[in-house]
């Protein structure tokens, strides 16, 4: 072959080709990975873009859901109230026994209109509240954890032991604050929708329902009582009167409540007299009783502790409707003590209304059941 058609690769053209190579594959590693690192920005990005959407979708959802923001005013159109999943008026009203409930307003709806006209100051209001009462359920969840625990101790009476004393206060304070930025600073009662079984013995005269209403006590007597009941109640996810005692009716109660009482909060100016209701157990609660007698010596200080005079049931209100011709039902059933299915009387549901004591006399329906679910204080 003529020497000038032999290949000319020297030693020196064979590193020159190697380095070549090896140069061009580096660069494509370095695009490969400057693409990777890219993909993996716009991935993080993606997904703190969405986790952004979510959580604004659910503080509008939350808004949306507790009225606070009037979306005709934001919108230009007309807004529609909804109450239970249907459109009403503000001005509807259901009676109910000797109550006259206006349907489809909070507490917060009696509110003047004239220092929030606009969307965004109702809705930078809605936002602030929401805010602030997730704080002091922060606040309240640990002040109850601190008392559970200082409960534990060996041989402890929290009614005379000074730093027990000083953390229950605590955690009342704490709670009436919880209470009056939930619900606001109103009387409340809760209606109990009953269904009766069958086994009763005036079942085809009266039928299979009934009501009992519950007037809470003062929420700055025994705030943590009173406030846990109206979350059961706001909660409600059913429950029964499964025991027919002599001295009271029992209630079962299932709600997002699930924890008892962190202390048994008593006050002497609320005692256990007849027509009462109180949280059963020790510790007390989620469930609870109507006191068909006095139970002052029952169910009073030093009733259920012999090692501890002090020491009673929390007792939150009073049966003021229906304890003349519903609870005498609720007794009437055909066994005694700790009831079969058979002869529970479930509570269908309850609802919970309000009364700005403003002399009418009106009682209106609280909507919290449209409201976010707030976190629960004393819950998990």
């Amino acid at each position: 072959m003529p020497s000038e058609l032999k290949p000319r690769f020297s030693s020196g053209r064979k590193g020159d080709v190697s380095a070549l190579l090896l140069s061009t594959a580096r660069s494509y590693d370095e695009k490969n990975e400057k693409a990777s690192r890219t993909r993996r920005k716009e991935k993080r990005q993606f997904r703190c873009l969405l986790f952004l959407v979510i959580g604004l979708s659910t503080v509008l959802f939350h808004l949306n859901a507790t009225k606070k923001i009037p979306w005709g005013k934001l919108w230009g159109t007309t807004s529609i109230t909804m109450t239970g999943g249907s459109s009403s008026s503000n001005s509807n009203s259901i009676s109910d026994g000797s109550n006259n409930i206006r349907k489809g307003k909070t507490p917060a709806d009696d509110v003047s209109s004239d220092s929030d006209s606009s969307g965004d100051h109702g809705g930078r209001r809605a936002l602030d509240e929401l805010m602030a009462d997730n704080k002091l359920v922060r606040k309240v969840r640990s002040l109850d954890a601190k008392v559970r625990e200082h409960k534990k101790k060996p041989n402890m009476i929290m009614e005379t032991d000074p730093e027990g004393l000083k953390l229950t206060k605590e955690l009342q304070h704490w709670t009436y604050e919880l209470f009056k930025q939930r619900y606001g600073p109103y009387k409340f009662r809760v209606i109990l929708d009953l269904v009766f079984p069958e086994s009763i013995p005036d079942y085809k005269e009266k039928g299979p329902t009934g009501q009992v209403t519950i007037q809470m006590a003062s929420a700055s007597l025994i705030p943590c009582s009173v406030f846990n009941f109206l979350e059961i109640a706001r909660t409600w996810k059913g429950g029964a009167f499964h025991r027919n005692a002599n001295h009271v009716l029992q209630a079962a109660a299932r709600s997002e409540v699930t924890k008892s009482m962190p202390f048994q909060e008593y006050s002497p100016e609320h005692p256990h007299k007849k027509g009462t209701a109180g949280y059963a157990g020790r510790p007390s609660g989620p469930g609870f009783y109507i006191s068909i007698m006095d139970n002052s010596i029952n169910h009073g200080p030093g009733s259920q502790q012999h090692h501890n005079p002090h020491e009673a049931d929390a007792n939150f209100g009073d049966v003021v409707e229906g304890f003349n011709d519903v609870v005498p039902r609720i007794h009437s059933v055909p066994q005694k003590s700790w009831l079969d299915n058979a002869n529970k009387i479930k509570i269908e549901k309850m609802t919970i209304i309000y009364n700005k004591e403003d002399g009418t006399g009106e009682w209106h329906e609280w909507g919290g059941e449209n409201k976010a679910k707030y976190e629960i204080a004393q819950s998990k």
